[in-house]
């Protein structure tokens, strides 16, 4: 349980909760690896699964906001 606890730190941490830029594959499917490889009970695999599809799904949808933003007629010159 620390473990996840650990990674719920990670992903919360101030930074975080300002502009989240593009998630970068590399570097998402060696953390992804990494919780893979860390030894805690399935449930909690589960729940840090559950974590990284979240903050995948967040980041989606601030780029859809940011694009439709960035894309109205009022923003174009």
């Amino acid at each position: 349980m620390r473990y996840l606890g650990i990674v719920a730190v990670l992903f919360s941490l101030p930074a975080a909760a300002q502009e989240m830029p593009p998630i970068d594959r590399d570097l998402w499917q060696a953390l992804s690896q990494g919780l893979a490889a860390i030894s805690m009970p399935l449930a909690a695999h589960q729940q840090a699964q559950q974590i990284m599809q979240g903050i995948e799904a967040e980041a989606a949808k601030r780029k859809i906001q940011k694009d439709a933003i960035k894309n109205k007629p009022e923003n174009q010159p």
